[in-house]
């Protein structure tokens, strides 16, 4: 069941990414409230092993985490893909999330040496596929968190 789910999601990325890679005719606009009411302030994500996934998104993404300021250690904060990003504690997060509570799909343009950064840096690669020419790699942060890598074969 949950491989057929995982497939279902990975078809429906492929489409999506071969819709994104063509060109449209006509311009593509955000509802007119969308695009005056809201935008993404920072993502936030509440992990049980805070140290080694702080580690692990400075060494894959190239970013760069620092503990915010009276905090105890027990919060980073640090830009990611462009967005304002939060690695929180669940203790401090008030949670008890245990993996997987977001994922990210993400276009990457050196598919392999996305993976080798991912290894490197204590993830592991779970599942690997290509359709149409677009390949795609479910990988594991260091707290068990899934992220979708997308590239070209």
């Amino acid at each position: 069941m949950y491989r057929l789910a995982m497939l279902s999601v990975v078809l429906m990325t492929v489409a999506l990414c071969a819709a994104i890679a063509q060109p449209s005719t006509q311009p593509q606009e955000l509802p007119e409230m969308a695009a005056q009411e809201f935008r993404v302030a920072s993502i936030a994500l509440a992990v049980e092993n805070l140290e080694p996934t702080v580690r692990f998104y400075e060494k894959v993404f190239n970013a760069v985490f620092e503990p915010l300021e009276g905090t105890d250690r027990k919060i980073y904060a640090g830009k990611l893909l462009g967005f304002d990003f939060l690695l929180a504690s669940n203790e401090l997060a008030g949670v008890n999330a245990e993996q997987s509570r977001h994922q990210f799909d993400i276009v990457v343009n050196d598919l392999d040496s996305v993976l080798q950064r991912v290894t490197e840096a204590g993830g592991t690669i779970r599942e690997q596929q290509t359709d149409r020419g677009v390949r795609t790699v479910t990988i594991v942060d260091p707290d068990g968190n899934t992220m979708l890598f997308i590239g070209n074969e």
